[in-house]
């Protein structure tokens, strides 16, 4: 672990556990509904292709879990690790999220009980 960033070694020391896979999502998601794996299967792979197409669009999208938005970089001067030259990094863009607040004090308020 000593060869991780500080901020990427309190990421990996305050990991609790690991991520859901697509298995247990569809499995929580078919019990909470009464769907069959495959018919949650197939919602989930449309769902995926909508934001998809969405943010190739440059669209954000808005639901009850949060906001996606799609944000432009600017091209910017970078170095190339091997040898210390000057690159140009080509502008680009990036999806970030942000939780909505209401999920965000559902998840405190869990942690806390």
């Amino acid at each position: 672990m000593d060869k991780y960033h500080p901020k990427i070694k309190l990421i990996i020391k305050n990991q609790k556990s690991k991520p859901m896979t697509k298995e247990e999502l569809l499995k929580v998601v078919a019990k909470e509904t009464g769907l069959s794996i495959k018919d949650c299967n197939a919602v989930i792979k449309s769902t995926s292709e909508t934001l998809i197409k969405s943010f190739k669009k440059g669209e954000g999208i808005r639901f009850d879990l949060g906001t996606f938005a799609v944000k432009k970089k600017a091209a910017t001067k970078g170095r190339n690790p091997k040898d210390g030259s000057e690159i140009t990094i080509a502008a680009r863009k990036t999806v970030s999220f942000k939780l909505a607040k209401q999920a965000r004090l559902e998840m405190i308020d869990k942690k806390s009980a």
